[in-house]
């Protein structure tokens, strides 16, 4: 603060391998610099300089870079330059930048950009990343994406050979399959269910990939490694198709002048089919590809090259169809079965997440707490998951959920229709619009909605009138709800169609518009006359057990086990406890109750009372240590570091996961109690995870949870952009 420079040691800077180099998912060549700054106080700043020499370029001959300033951060001020041989032509764009070409200095050309005092982007929900609206320099040698695409496929082109073993394959997946059409479907599954996903990012940033023989044999690859596999299997079969690289991410600007450091995947065209394959992402099928890439500019990196354009604004490739019966008791019970099918990007969300063992075991815990979300008192459970790996049939998951006194019926009355009951519920969707207006763009994706509900009331209840029929269109997309009484049943459709992927910043109060119509359309009633002789039962039951309307916040509780305001334990009831617990060791119940009673915030804090907790929780960790989120309450697994039983508990979990090795379940406890506290551990706990047991989709996304919140913390903004892209990328 006083001026001084004080210089770093060259002991504090040291060039290590990144995260991603170090572990499972991914092998890196990339590295990272870390300079540790010693003894910084409050008004002192960093003057840090770096030099980058490339020798040797991602395509001989050519040179391409951008430079991103991400405005999640303020910038007081930037400025770039560049210099180059007159004779060496380069291409350029800058977005939100001021300058241009300046005047030309010994014998080379030159450029120059500024920008000063930008803000800090404001968050909002949805929004497009910052890579969006960021101001940025693109500069390159190459001319047009033709050339950077045929730049690739000089490279790529033989990786993709027809090798024998690539022919034996071919004909061996698509035996007695004579439709083309069918073929490419068959190989594209196969490659899907029998080649891992594994980045590999050596040398040239990742850009070359491997032979397809050699991706065969190894049966792992990255993106790139995927496309070259099927491109030579569907070569094998004279099934034309083309590498396309592109962006994947939220974010729809597309350069102008083609700069490779700007994209990060490689998926694959077929254009007899005008279909894309990302077999990156699990159990999909040939044609469904992730929301990042929807609508996304990209080049084509094959014998054909050019810009191209992936589709969007189709809400029949995202769909979320619900068929749900109803029955009313007389006394306003309700009992619900949804069959709920989700066919396109939906299946993405929903076969993996119901393919976890976990949601099968403990249905009835994972629909209460669902429930409990949506605000909903009720019970209910998952009655059948269709095989989450067979992608050729819709996915499809039928539930049952019962809610008491979901109505009263009086003598005359109305009730809406439930909502929540079948896993999604659309009012989830007004949290996006509850901001006036937006500056960025709400990424929402092309949607279709629909909800069938057929309604059975019980003898003695008379429909007296139904709500009036809502169909409300805009160029965003449209809401319909009907209502009809057929055969004395009430039936009622809910739909809500989104044609337009990203809503941008001027379509937003349209948006805006068409979801508050659909929220009003949730207020509609169905209005009824009930009999005499169920209105005295429902008095006489409302006046013995007057209704005491619970909290979001208890029902989640309720679910998890746990009260919102639980009174505190009696000396007399501490005795009984533990005394039970002499009893019988196994009374879980009554030891979760101990563990919340030692750790309750209004229990005076002693040696003995902290000694007692941890003998608890330890009993846990060394008996019952395969209890997943649902049987065992959060406080027996989360710890802070400076907690006195921290080092224990962490001795005991590592000490269970190296007796166990092979037990996803211990192994995720343990990551989960380390997470906050000791994130590297946990990290390293999981990506072993990984290695032994490769196809533990839970572990996989426990191991992303940490990148994502690693990537996203606003205390790694010294980690470059790039790295933390990577990590993300390697899952």
């Amino acid at each position: 603060a006083d001026g001084r420079k004080i210089p770093v040691p060259a002991t504090a800077i040291q060039i290590k391998p990144t995260a991603q180099a170090e572990a499972a998912p991914s092998f890196s060549s990339l590295k990272v610099i870390e300079i540790e700054f010693a003894g910084m106080k409050v008004g002192d700043a960093t003057y840090i300089k770096v030099r980058l020499l490339t020798t040797k370029p991602n395509f001989a001959g050519h040179f391409d870079e951008i430079e991103v300033f991400p405005m999640v951060f303020g910038w007081k001020s930037i400025e770039v330059n560049i210099t180059a041989p007159k004779d060496f032509p380069l291409y350029t764009q800058a977005f939100e930048m001021s300058g241009g070409k300046i005047a030309d200095e010994n014998g080379r050309s030159r450029w120059r950009w500024t920008k000063e005092n930008l803000p800090a982007a404001e968050i909002e929900a949805a929004m497009l990343d910052f890579h969006q609206s960021s101001p940025k320099v693109a500069v390159t040698s190459f001319k047009n994406y033709e050339e950077l695409g045929a730049a690739y496929w000089t490279e790529a082109a033989g990786k993709s050979a027809v090798t024998p073993e690539i022919q034996a394959l071919a004909d061996d997946v698509t035996k007695d399959i004579k439709d083309p059409q069918a073929q490419a479907y068959a190989i594209y599954e196969w490659t899907n269910k029998n080649v891992r996903y594994l980045s590999v990012v050596l040398e040239r940033g990742g850009w070359i990939p491997h032979d397809a023989a050699q991706i065969l044999a190894n049966r792992y690859g990255d993106c790139k490694d995927y496309t070259t596999l099927l491109n030579a299997l569907l070569k094998a079969k004279n099934i034309e198709s083309y590498p396309v690289i592109i962006r994947a991410d939220a974010t729809e600007w597309f350069p102008e002048v083609p700069v490779s450091g700007f994209f990060n995947h490689a998926i694959l065209y077929i254009p007899s089919l005008d279909l894309y394959a990302d077999a990156t992402a699990p159990n999909t099928r040939l044609g469904l590809i992730p929301q990042q890439i929807v609508g996304k500019k990209a080049f084509l990196a094959g014998a054909k090259t050019g810009v191209i354009t992936v589709p969007a604004g189709k809400p029949e490739d995202n769909q979320l169809l619900s068929d749900i019966n109803i029955n009313f008791t007389a006394d306003g019970n309700l009992k619900a079965v949804s069959k709920n099918t989700y066919q396109g990007r939906a299946e993405i969300l929903f076969r993996p997440m119901f393919a976890a063992s976990h949601l099968q075991k403990n249905s009835e815990n994972f629909v209460k707490i669902l429930l409990g979300y949506y605000g909903i008192d009720g019970t209910g459970k998952i009655l059948r998951i269709a095989n989450p790996f067979k992608v050729g049939e819709p996915f499809e998951i039928e539930m049952e959920v019962a809610q008491n006194n979901f109505t009263s019926f009086n003598s005359s009355g109305s009730f809406r229709i439930p909502t929540g009951i079948n896993i999604v519920n659309m009012l989830e969707l007004e949290a996006f619009v509850k901001s006036e207006k937006r500056l960025t763009g709400l990424t929402m994706g092309a949607t279709r909605i629909r909800e069938n509900f057929k309604i059975k009331l019980p003898e003695g209840i008379t429909v007296e009138s139904l709500p009036a029929a809502t169909d409300f269109k805009t160029a965003l997309g449209n809401i319909r709800f009907e209502f009809v009484l057929n055969d004395g049943a009430v039936e009622v459709v809910r739909e809500l169609v989104i044609t337009k992927d990203v809503i941008s910043p001027t379509e937003y109060p349209q948006f805006k518009e068409l979801i508050g119509k659909m929220v009003e359309g949730f207020n509609d009633e169905i209005k009824y006359r009930a009999a005499a002789d169920i209105v005295r039962q429902n008095r006489r039951k409302t006046v013995k057990n007057p209704p005491r309307t619970k909290t979001v916040a208890e029902l989640i509780a309720e679910q998890l086990g746990e009260t919102v305001e639980d009174k505190v334990l009696t000396v007399r009831q501490v005795t009984q406890f533990e005394t039970k617990i002499i009893q019988d060791p196994n009374d879980l119940e009554t030891r979760r109750q101990l563990v919340r009673h030692y750790g309750d915030y209004r229990v005076k804090k002693s040696s003995a009372k902290e000694a007692a907790r941890l003998k608890h929780r330890l009993w846990f960790v060394e008996n019952k240590p395969e209890m997943d989120e649902y049987n065992a309450l959060g406080t027996l697994i989360w710890t802070d570091s400076d907690e006195p039983e921290y080092e224990v508990l962490k001795a005991a979990w590592l000490k269970q996961v190296a007796a166990n090795p092979k037990n996803a379940q211990i192994r995720l406890n343990a990551a989960e109690f380390l997470r906050r506290a000791d994130t590297k551990t946990a990290e390293k706990i999981l990506s072993e995870g990984v290695k032994s047991s490769p196809e533990n989709y839970e572990i996989r996304l426990s191991l992303n949870k940490i990148y994502q919140t690693e990537a996203d913390d606003s205390d790694n903004a010294d980690k470059p952009e790039v790295i933390r892209e990577n990590r993300l990328k390697a899952f």
